[in-house]
């Protein structure tokens, strides 16, 4: 629900964060639309963020014609792909201690949710986060006076990779086809004659492709996905440094398949040694187990909806409490118990 001032909330918790790490010095910088690429909200939003914090005790912030103008000065532009290392650099060239950024998304009803970084200049370390909901309470300009700016001259578009905008942009592009963690299987909006795996992005089949290859095929499509101007909810065309760092993230989706597949084969290991001889190799539950425990076979089913359900904390949490006659001897470490949690998830959405 849109807070009666969300702005006031995010002001809170940036200057609390502020005064925590003793910063003195810092600047509002235009916020990111993600899901709205033409739009007055950024300059507006950083306006009202840079007026409630304002006269804060200790707190000097950078007036936003006075940032502009410094910007165009020093020949910089906030538009474009900026890391830690070129916003810190901004930061370090106004001589300011800090800079404070973020992500706007529109998540409908007329309300605006609002992503804030406290980010220090000096090496790019956030040091506060804040998050609240706002009333969109402007209107849009027409398209048609949302104008080019000339070549130098400071705009309304930031992007930063520091502040997670690949994600961002990956959840508000690419998610609904394959999934948030690009395998495909959450998907919302994944056509009904096309199985998880064509969606998969962390697959094999994609992942072996070069940079180029995947940049080309988000940019024009290939196979079964059309040019990213023809998919759902991609009204606005991508710039190529939007392109390059959504293909960057499909490597990390990949690396983290990878990862995740290495943990879930050890704790396949750990399954067949300490759950396979009372609940299966196949997780279902073993009647020989029921019998001797006086116990019901369904309780004993580990690739159930039910248990599937259990988040990793849930299911961690019940193994460490060895409830009812369960024995899992000896006692595993958190890590060990995390690739448990992750086989018994696989179990129930791929049986044996």
């Amino acid at each position: 629900v849109a807070r009666a001032d969300g702005y006031k909330d995010v002001a809170r918790e940036l200057s609390k964060a502020a005064r925590a790490a003793s910063v003195k010095k810092a600047a509002v910088l235009p916020f990111i639309f993600i899901n709205r690429p033409l739009s007055a909200g950024p300059v507006i939003v950083s306006e009202r963020l840079t007026s409630r914090m304002s006269g804060k005790a200790g707190l000097e912030l950078v007036e936003r014609q006075l940032l502009g103008k410094l910007l165009s000065e020093k020949r910089l532009s906030l538009t474009g792909a900026l890391d830690a290392a070129q916003s810190s650099r901004i930061g370090q060239i106004l001589n300011l201690e800090a800079v404070i950024c973020g992500t706007l998304v529109d998540i409908g009803d007329e309300r605006i949710e609002v992503n804030a970084r406290l980010i220090r200049a000096q090496d790019g370390k956030i040091l506060g986060t804040a998050r609240s909901q706002v009333k969109q309470d402007w209107k849009e300009p027409a398209l048609g006076s949302m104008t080019p700016r000339r070549t130098g001259e400071a705009t309304q578009a930031i992007d930063l990779a520091m502040i997670s905008v690949p994600e961002m942009l990956y959840r508000a592009k690419c998610a609904s086809c394959h999934g948030l963690d690009g395998s495909g299987a959450d998907a919302s909006l994944k056509p009904a004659d096309v199985s998880p795996s064509a969606m998969d992005l962390t697959s094999r089949r994609v992942q072996s492709r070069g940079d180029l290859e995947l940049e080309l095929q988000i940019e024009h499509g290939g196979r079964r996905m059309p040019p990213h101007g023809d998919l759902p909810g991609v009204t606005q065309s991508l710039s190529a440094e939007e392109v390059s760092s959504l293909a960057r993230l499909i490597r990390q989706l990949g690396r983290e398949r990878t990862a995740k597949d290495g943990a879930r084969r050890a704790g396949a290991k750990l399954f067949e040694q300490h759950c396979a001889a009372c609940h299966g190799f196949d997780g279902r539950g073993s009647h020989l187990a029921a019998g001797l425990f006086d116990a019901d076979p369904k309780a004993l089913d580990l690739a159930s909806p039910k248990v599937a359900a259990l988040g990793e904390e849930q299911l961690i949490a019940a193994l460490k409490k060895k409830k009812r006659k369960m024995m899992l001897q000896p006692s595993l470490e958190p890590e060990r118990l995390t690739q448990l949690w992750l086989y018994l998830q696989h179990l129930a959405r791929d049986p044996l």
